[in-house]
């Protein structure tokens, strides 16, 4: 399972070990040290409350523990309907590329699958991120 979380030209990305689902503490922790990690960058820091996050109907998305978080850090949520991929760039085709690129990779462990990742995502243009469509 992979965590990810991308604005324009920064990317967060967390791999878990295999059986490991996404929690809400899980999902928040993720969201702490990728606020954490953007907001001490030298170019373009960022705060979590600088973004708008994408959510979906999720158990970690909707629990209580991450509304809370959320809120303490006024960090701004659009809420995606169910089944509606065409608003979400990871589901429109950022998952699709990194499938395609890992599928003939085989991975020791989640590092090494959180390491791929991060690689493919840096290799694809910035502008690649801002086109509506999926050419």
């Amino acid at each position: 399972m992979l965590l990810i979380c991308l604005t324009g030209n920064k990317f967060s990305v967390q791999a878990l070990p295999y059986g490991q689902t996404v929690t809400a503490s899980v999902y928040v922790e993720f969201l702490k040290k990728t606020g954490e990690r953007w907001r001490t960058l030298r170019r373009h820091p960022t705060k979590l409350s600088d973004l708008t996050l994408q959510h979906d109907n999720a158990r970690p998305h909707v629990a209580k523990l991450t509304k809370d978080f959320l809120e303490r850090r006024n960090v701004r949520v659009a809420h995606q309907s169910s089944h509606s991929p065409d608003f979400n760039i990871l589901d429109r085709w950022v998952n699709a590329h990194l499938k395609t690129k890992f599928k003939r990779m085989i991975f020791s462990n989640h590092i090494e699958v959180e390491e791929a990742a991060l690689q493919t995502l840096r290799e694809i243009p910035e502008d690649r991120f801002l086109r509506k469509s999926r050419n």
